[in-house]
């Protein structure tokens, strides 16, 4: 085999064969075939992050609301934002949990890539 540079020939060569390397590459069904089809093609290592985790539903959570209360300095009512603690029924748990669960696979088969 026989391996030439600093033609125009040659530069054509190349481009031909990355072209076929690329194609060929991002068509097979391994996992990450097309993050590494691209990467090849522009000839930097691809940027990868880590999908965030899906968040375990809970049963009881907080959540803000607007709610009128006396304030102690002038006795006049005053809108504040207050905390409050909700509890979710058992159907809502129930399709959170089948959520989650969806979501953990998907989560779990972007992380193997």
């Amino acid at each position: 085999m026989e391996f030439s540079y600093g033609t125009s020939a040659d530069a054509a060569k190349f481009e031909e064969t990355l072209t076929v390397l690329v194609r060929f590459i991002g068509v097979q069904s391994w996992p990450g075939a097309t993050e590494a089809s691209l990467a090849l093609e522009h000839g930097k290592e691809p940027a990868l992050v880590e999908p965030p985790m899906p968040k375990i539903p809970q049963k009881k959570y907080k959540v803000n609301v607007k709610e009128e209360v006396e304030d102690p300095n002038t006795g006049q009512k005053v809108e504040r934002e207050v905390e409050k603690e909700v509890e979710r029924d058992e159907w809502e748990m129930w399709e959170l949990k089948e959520k989650y669960q969806q979501e953990k696979a998907i989560w779990d088969g972007a992380r193997m890539l």
